[in-house]
Order: structure tokens, then C-alpha cells, then sequence
């Protein structure tokens, strides 16, 4: 799948009326800048694996952004600890808070200020190079992990971490951009897989 057509799923967490608002108005200044925006969004992972529903995501040709909300009263660590969650599967983060002057520890962090109906960029985000981890791949949902594969009969028979393992290994396809593509694809198997477009492996090598 490109992702010049990201088919994002919509998050199941409840959305408050503040948070709304100012995800709104984000996603009005980020679309006027040319941005596809996909506010109150869900990434393609496992439950439970990290932290899935996402306030806005931000794609602009083959790039992907986030944007964690917070409000005056949530505290910065705490976007930063969800960021680091999912920074596998993004290309740049930024934190938004409603505040008039916003200090952070990480530059590579886009900071934005939201103050008396304002919007002020603080800190323009550093693009994220890191190699995807293990537990990222681990994320990953057990049929995704099982596309990699062109000989794998009896799925129930192998684990989830050893499919896992073997994928991570084999960094040439389970790369940042593929872990992009799984992340942005809307579960529709039957069709458009980001991951059979891929080279397959066989899981008895």
C-alpha cells in the first residue's frame, strides 16, 4: 500500500468536547498547510501492545506525523512516554498543550502552543531514523505477521513471538516504511495488503 492512500481506522476511545475542540483546530491549520489530516484516529496494531488511538495524524507525501493533545492541566511526560510508543510508525511528533510557553527536554519533539485561540509553532519536530525495535514488530497483529510468509500451513501451531522474531530479523522487509504501511492499513485483507506487495520468506529457512 502507498501511502499516498492511507485508509486509517477510526479510534474507539471516547472523545471529550475540550479535546475535540482543539484537535478541530489543528486540523483545520495543518489542512490549510497541505497536510491530509486524520484526526481521532487508531493505528493497525495489536490490543494491549502500545498505546493505538492517536488525536491527529498528519500525512504529506510519503511522510507521517502525529500530534499528541494535551490540555493545560495534563502533564508533558505523559506525551512524551505515548510518542515514544508509536515512534516506530511515525516519521515526526509533535505535542500540543494549552499553554502560552511550552519546555521540553527532547528536541527532536515538535512543540506547538495552543493559547487564547493562537496556534504557535515552538520547536519544529527532528525526522525519526531510528530502526524499529522488536516490540514493535511484536505489536504487530499475528495475521500481518503471518503475511510475511509464503509456506506457513498451521498457524495456530506457531506463536506470535516466534513469527515475530523471524520477521524482525529480516530487516530488508520488515523496515520502517513497511511498519508505516501495516500501521496506516485499514484491515481490509482480501485486498491492497501492504504486505503482499513485499517479498516473501519462508518460515522454515
Amino acid at each position: 500500500m502507498s501511502l499516498l492512500e492511507p485508509r486509517l481506522l477510526p479510534s474507539t476511545k471516547k472523545i471529550g468536547k475540550h479535546e475535540k475542540k482543539l484537535i478541530q483546530r489543528l486540523s483545520n491549520y495543518f489542512g490549510f498547510l497541505d497536510y491530509r489530516v486524520f484526526p481521532h484516529s487508531s493505528l493497525n496494531i495489536a490490543w494491549g501492545s502500545i498505546f493505538v488511538d492517536l488525536d491527529l495524524v498528519l500525512i504529506k507525501e510519503d511522510m507521517v506525523s502525529y500530534i499528541e493533545v494535551k490540555s493545560k492541566k495534563d502533564k508533558l511526560k505523559n506525551a512524551i512516554k505515548q510518542i515514544n510508543n508509536v515512534k516506530d510508525f511515525i516519521d515526526y511528533a509533535w505535542v500540543a498543550m494549552e499553554r502560552k510557553k511550552i519546555k521540553c527536554n527532547e528536541p527532536s519533539i515538535g512543540l506547538i502552543s495552543l493559547f487564547d485561540e493562537i496556534i504557535r509553532i515552538e520547536n519544529q519536530p527532528i525526522k525519526i531514523n531510528d530502526k524499529p525495535n522488536f516490540y514493535s514488530v511484536l505489536s504487530l497483529k499475528k495475521k500481518c505477521l503471518i503475511h510475511f510468509y509464503s509456506d506457513l500451513k498451521n498457524t495456530r501451531l506457531v506463536s506470535k513471538y516466534s513469527l515475530a522474531k523471524k520477521v524482525f530479523s529480516k530487516r530488508n522487509l520488515c523496515n520502517k516504511q513497511c511498519l508505516k504501511e501495516i500501521a496506516l492499513c485499514s484491515q481490509q485483507c482480501t485486498y491492497n495488503c501492504p504486505i503482499d506487495s513485499r517479498e516473501k520468506m519462508s518460515y522454515y529457512l
